[in-house]
């Protein structure tokens, strides 16, 4: 299960080459949060509000998702 985020998060991937996206939503499929990086660790700071959110990752062609708790 998720742990409880203040909305502080790092990504981290096993690559610095290539372009990384992030989109996050809420439960109802709503696009909250965007962004894209390169560096292989990528720290974000989100304003949203407390809930549950869904994080999507894609790059290299492939996709990842992880369920976030912003308290």
């Amino acid at each position: 299960s998720p742990n409880p985020s203040d909305g502080k998060l790092t990504i981290k991937t096993n690559n610095d080459l290539v372009t990384k996206y992030i989109k996050i939503y809420n439960f109802t499929g709503k696009e909250e949060f965007q962004d894209s990086f390169i560096s292989k660790d990528h720290s974000l700071s989100l304003n949203l509000s407390p809930g549950v959110y869904f994080l999507e990752l894609f790059y290299n062609g492939q996709k990842g998702h992880k369920k976030i708790v912003i308290q």
